[in-house]
């Protein structure tokens, strides 16, 4: 790609896991988020106007297939690069993402190092996807380091959260502040800093929304919608 930074658009219907990627990005210091869409109609408007270089979007989206979105964003913008982002990948759509000329499958489990290195291949004009489809593993050029972190987010296990910490973490993931979730559980704002922090400290995470994105994909914690009594 021409410029040394990377226009980039995301789409993906959870608004937690799109802040999760975007933050990733924008620390790497060579991704421009251009835009956010939560639903193929948004994408294809956006993409329009944004002209992206990077699309990454959920192959699950409410009003259509991640994949078929991406092959028509592929034919209405020549030179456009695209990854799918799914939490179930199978060989059915791994032969129609590579027809489609999608360059890469992503795991929404993956760690961050191994996202990042996908797609700055996927930049670079590889396609990580061929490698995917031929069964081969695509983290043949990672660190050992990473490596380990990767096979530490695929773990089977139970939370490493007390019961309370996991209600504080599912509170934190339907978006109430730390004064809000103190008023739910009946705590003080004081008690759920400090819940927030051993959250962090034992997920080893860098903030809430990085630890809600684990709950989510371990299981430990599920988003449901608000009470209006936690708003009142």
């Amino acid at each position: 790609m021409a410029g040394t930074r990377v226009r980039v658009m995301l789409v993906d219907d959870h608004p937690l896991m799109r802040r999760g990627v975007r933050e990733l990005l924008e620390r790497q210091g060579t991704y421009d988020i251009v835009g956010e869409a939560a639903n193929g109609a948004d994408a294809l408007a956006m993409a329009a106007e944004t002209r992206p270089e990077l699309i990454v979007s959920d192959v699950n989206l409410p009003d259509a297939d991640g994949i078929d979105l991406l092959a028509r964003l592929l034919t209405l913008q020549p030179g456009l690069r695209a990854v799918a982002l799914t939490l179930h990948q199978d060989d059915e759509r791994l032969r129609r993402a590579v027809a489609a000329g999608i360059m890469a499958f992503a795991s929404k489990e993956w760690p961050g190092p191994v996202l990042l290195d996908t797609l700055r291949r996927v930049v670079a004009g590889e396609e990580p996807i061929r490698e995917q489809l031929a069964g081969r593993a695509p983290t043949a050029r990672l660190s050992t380091a990473e490596l380990r972190e990767r096979a530490a987010a695929a773990e089977v296990g139970g939370s490493p959260l007390t019961p309370r910490e996991t209600e504080v973490l599912a509170a934190a993931g339907r978006g109430l502040s730390n004064k809000e979730i103190a008023r739910a559980l009946g705590c003080s704002d004081q008690t759920v800093k400090n819940h927030l922090t051993a959250i962090m400290r034992k997920t080893e995470t860098g903030d809430r929304t990085q630890a809600v994105l684990l709950g989510l994909r371990r299981g430990w914690i599920a988003i449901e919608p608000t009470p209006s009594s936690e708003r009142d």
